[in-house]
């Protein structure tokens, strides 16, 4: 029963970071309510359950049959399983789960508009120095990340801002694990498209 209610609270949040993937920056992630993006009818408790109503829909609006976007049930279950296995304890920390959650949310929203949204960053980076506290690797990449902004090359800033926020959580050699395993993706990402 806790591993459901896991589930269910990251697939919660995932059906928010579908939303503000949408929504930010152009319009308010707080109103109007949840609605289908094609015929606009505001979407009722039982259209939002997380994962449970996109089966039950058969992927469309229940209003005009439109098909959704599948990145939702894509997000819903992805951070459902990182909750999943937060909860299985050994398996992520607290910061592990928070860092990964940001992570997905600021990959997308770079996918998707090639910037990197500031706001989220510096909430996440208060939060964790508040929590784990400001540490000497950090300092670094944020130093860096100043400098990129100064004088432009081809790793941005928002790499260097981003790479700061781990650094308070992990140490070097994780990081350094972490820039291969983006710079795969990366490629990848690159070949597909």
């Amino acid at each position: 029963m806790t591993i459901l209610l896991y589930f269910f609270l990251g697939a919660s949040l995932g059906s928010f970071a579908g939303l503000v993937l949408d929504r930010f920056p152009e319009k308010s992630i707080l109103w109007p309510p949840s609605h289908c993006s094609n015929c606009q009818n505001q979407l009722g408790f039982k259209d939002l359950v997380p994962v449970l109503s996109f089966i039950v829909s058969a992927c469309r609006c229940r209003f005009c049959k439109v098909p959704i976007n599948p990145l939702y049930i894509i997000l819903e279950v992805l951070y459902g399983l990182l909750f999943v296995f937060y909860a299985l304890k050994g398996i992520f920390s607290l910061t592990d789960l928070t860092l990964i959650s940001f992570s997905i949310l600021l990959s997308l929203f770079d996918i998707k508009s090639r910037s990197y949204p500031m706001l989220f960053w510096l909430i996440a980076y208060t939060t964790t120095v508040m929590i784990l506290g400001f540490n000497l690797l950090s300092c670094i990449f944020l130093t860096l990340a100043l400098l990129a902004i100064l004088f432009p090359q081809s790793i941005g800033s928002g790499d260097l801002f981003y790479l700061s926020l781990l650094a308070l959580a992990y140490p070097l050699s994780t990081l350094l694990w972490i820039i291969q395993g983006a710079s795969l993706l990366g490629m990848l990402h690159g070949c597909i498209l």
